[in-house]
């Protein structure tokens, strides 16, 4: 009835999918977020309190969640993030066919759709803040510079270029009043890779 991600590095508190399904069952929502812990490399554990801050609500019904979520436009991951959250299976099943017309397998932005798609569908949205997701953060993982390849960076580049066409094409169609939010969203993105590219040390 609900569908839940944990990548392969990550961990979860004992109880925290039990927490994101008590909190979707008695709020009546779709989806239900918890909590994200940064796990450095240090083992040190960071609550990124400046994206937990985005929230501070208890639910929010489809209009105000739709109105936040291209409000702030990618600028807090936490948002974007499949792994944080806990969806009703309908909800999934009922975005699957507009995810099928996306045919690439995709390494890098696959979040973004995802949850673009997902979070203007979803008729409801709570939050339950003892669900703890740690995120651990590798030196070696997709997103950073360590071992960057000018291969590997070009093609996690084409795909997020992919990401955002496809979300482009869809919201032109089906709500184009959140196209510039969706084209300020990449934006965004495009230059957190520049100052990435910047850094880089490629091999």
């Amino acid at each position: 009835d609900y569908i839940a991600f944990v990548d392969s590095d990550d961990s979860v508190s004992v109880d925290y999918l039990r927490l994101l399904l008590k909190r979707a069952v008695e709020a009546r929502t779709d989806v239900s977020v918890g909590t994200s812990v940064i796990v450095n490399s240090q083992n040190e554990k960071l609550l990124n309190s400046l994206h937990e801050a985005m929230f501070s609500f208890e639910r929010m019904d489809r209009q105000e969640l739709r109105d936040c979520y291209f409000e702030q436009a990618g600028s807090c991951h936490a948002w974007h993030n499949i792994w944080n959250k806990l969806y009703r299976a309908d909800l999934v099943k009922r975005c699957l066919p507009v995810f099928q017309t996306q045919t690439r397998r995709l390494t890098m932005g696959e979040d973004i759709l995802f949850s673009t798609i997902l979070l203007f569908q979803a008729e409801a949205i709570s939050v339950e803040r003892d669900a703890i997701y740690f995120y651990y953060q590798r030196k070696d993982s997709s997103t950073t510079s360590d071992g960057m390849t000018l291969t590997r960076f070009a093609d996690n580049f084409a795909q997020l270029s992919l990401v955002f066409d496809f979300l482009l094409q869809y919201f032109e169609k089906n709500a184009p009043e959140y196209l510039d939010s969706i084209r300020l969203f990449r934006y965004r993105q495009a230059l957190a890779w520049k100052d990435r590219c910047g850094s880089l040390q490629l091999s």
